[in-house]
């Protein structure tokens, strides 16, 4: 819900729809410029905000996959 409406008609159109900016700009009545400006803009909001939400998970996740797999040594023994 963080994303604004106008954004989101861009983003879900783009890469939902999987639309061209063209038909994007012309089912909204506005200009391929506006929409590729949108568009960019919604991207980052949205990175904005799954990168808030998810970055201690993505840390420990991190951490949880580092810890549970090891390189094997020459001869294939693991350690």
């Amino acid at each position: 819900d963080s994303l604004p409406d106008n954004y989101r008609a861009v983003l879900i159109l783009r890469d939902v729809e999987e639309l061209t900016n063209e038909e994007v700009a012309a089912l909204l009545d506005e200009s391929v410029s506006s929409v590729k400006s949108r568009l960019h803009r919604a991207r980052m909001v949205l990175r904005e905000e799954l990168t808030r939400v998810f970055a201690g998970s993505a840390a420990s996740l991190g951490r949880i996959v580092t810890s549970a797999t090891s390189v094997p040594e020459a001869g294939g023994t693991q350690r």
